[in-house]
């Protein structure tokens, strides 16, 4: 008599703790959207110092990766970009999307 098929789980038994395999990269960037992401890590690394914090308090590299994908041209643009809170909207969205335009 067989048995039947017993689900797999995410976690094995012997690793608990296993995590699931990292996303695929990401895709390549242009050499525009490069230059972009490279204006928003400066005007962050600029923003961090003269605040005295850490560069993430700011904006994660995440977030600055998904503004440079989205080049967004509005605020309407931007507060849909995964990661921008209503108050990081009003204290850096106009230099952001400056950085964004040129």
């Amino acid at each position: 008599m067989e048995r039947p098929a017993t689900p797999t789980s995410t976690t094995s038994a012997v690793h608990p703790n296993k995590r699931p395999a990292p996303p695929p990269p990401a895709a390549e960037l242009t050499s525009t959207q490069l230059e972009l992401e490279a204006r928003l890590k400066d005007w962050r690394r600029e923003e961090a110092k003269q605040a005295g914090l850490p560069t993430f308090f700011i904006f994660s590299d995440t977030v600055l990766r998904n503004i440079t994908l989205a080049a967004p041209t509005t605020l309407d643009d931007l507060r849909n970009v995964r990661g921008t809170s209503p108050e990081k909207l009003t204290r850096f969205g106009a230099t952001i999307l400056n950085l964004c335009r040129l």
